[in-house]
């Protein structure tokens, strides 16, 4: 607990400069996330390697330059060169293939939203993001440990509980009601549709951290990197926001 919040104290300040500045600032900062995130998850999945990371980085890259238009394509050509050094290269075989294709849509793509949702008619809810994620997650850890007596997945992470679950849920749906008001979501939604988005959207959080633990577990690691001492690797901080993001973007231009 000594370690989680001197970490905290730490990066807690570098986090809100970022979000508060916005703009290259936050593309930036975004693209090392990438980077780290993909180092910290080729490593554990054992893919890391030169062809991996560097499509990786060129993908991330072509997100930053030029978006979505032709992405799809641009996929197919990076699948079908992968096959083709796959040929001659004990490195790239089918499963490592496909890990790494896993690690566009797990990792790149939701981590680039960051930068469309900053830039949209509503860019307080990249804020809702961590709000969400990191509300639900604190919650449910104090919430679990006062009253938690039901195990929520043993098999994947034992000491996640029913009740700290719920906890979880219901202090992220709290705060964010608060956060609705104070920005003035109205023009968003009715804040009985932004509460019953955020219900959903928490309990997608909690089932993106029991994945991450599920991938941990496959590959027999406790944490995927220790740059956060306490805390593990970035991709360890990020697992539940990942999945939330792309939900997010919808909705805000939905």
């Amino acid at each position: 607990m000594i370690k989680r919040l001197i970490s905290s104290i730490i990066a807690l300040p570098i986090f809100f400069f970022i979000l508060l500045k916005g703009g290259l600032v936050l593309q930036i900062a975004s693209f090392v996330v990438i980077g780290i995130t993909l180092y910290e998850y080729y490593s554990s999945t054992g893919i890391l390697n030169f062809y991996t990371f560097i499509g990786g980085l060129l993908t991330t890259a072509y997100l930053y330059f030029i978006g979505f238009v032709y992405f799809e394509i641009y996929l197919i050509i990076l699948l079908f060169v992968f096959l083709l050094a796959g040929l001659n290269s004990k490195k790239l075989n089918i499963e490592k293939i496909g890990i790494f294709q896993i690690s566009i849509f797990y990792i790149i793509v939701p981590i680039y939203l960051l930068n469309l949702i900053a830039s949209s008619k509503f860019p307080m809810m990249i804020w809702m993001i961590f709000v969400i994620a990191w509300g639900s997650d604190t919650f449910a850890y104090f919430i679990g440990r006062i009253f938690g007596k039901h195990k929520l997945a043993p098999t994947i992470s034992p000491k996640k509980t029913i009740e700290g679950s719920i906890g979880g849920v219901c202090g992220s749906v709290l705060i964010s009601v608060i956060f609705y008001y104070y920005f003035n979501l109205q023009a968003l939604s009715s804040v009985y549709v932004f509460i019953i988005f955020v219900f959903i959207t928490t309990i997608l959080s909690q089932l993106g951290d029991l994945i991450a633990s599920k991938i941990k577990r496959t590959f027999k690691i406790k944490d995927f990197g220790f740059i956060m001492p306490g805390h593990g690797g970035m991709l360890d901080r990020f697992d539940s926001v990942l999945i939330i993001i792309p939900i997010i973007y919808l909705f805000i231009n939905s």
